[in-house]
């Protein structure tokens, strides 16, 4: 029976399906200066649980997170250099965004993945912004040189 034929069938008989969440959030158990913000938001598939709700996970240092981050949305796996932290599960979510948003309501200090997404999306705007325009400043010079022409 295909896939759809199940969620067809599923459906029809009152049933509901739910994808498991990609993501999970984490409080790390020991942080390198007061001001970081203790929880991470990693692909699932990154965690190694132990007892309870204890949880081992590779993440970039502060210095490889600009470079990495890109690893993370992207549900791919963690570099081996990457060093393992100790860290307390929280939950799980769906989105890389989902998280983010839950983590910059969950302590004081604004995590530096969100610092990070901010300047990558102003980034983007900006190359966006700059492509759009480059266009019509192109399309000006040759209307300009063509005009001349047609008034020689």
């Amino acid at each position: 029976m295909s896939s759809v034929a199940v969620l067809l069938l599923s459906s029809k008989l009152g049933l509901t399906m739910t994808l498991p969440k990609k993501f999970a959030v984490v409080k790390l158990k020991e942080v390198s200066e007061s001001s970081q913000n203790p929880y991470k938001c990693v692909p699932k598939t990154w965690l190694k649980f132990g007892n309870l709700n204890d949880v081992m996970l590779p993440y970039p240092t502060a210095e490889e997170l600009p470079l990495s981050i890109n690893l993370i949305i992207d549900y791919a796996s963690p570099l081996i250099t990457w060093p393992s932290y100790e860290a307390t599960y929280v939950c799980e979510l769906d989105t890389y965004e989902e998280c983010l948003f839950l983590i910059t309501r969950m302590d004081d200090n604004l995590p530096e993945e969100f610092a990070i997404m901010t300047w990558k999306k102003l980034s983007r705007e900006l190359r966006e912004r700059q492509i759009r325009q480059q266009p019509n400043s192109v399309l000006y010079q040759l209307w300009e040189w063509f005009s001349s022409f047609l008034h020689q």
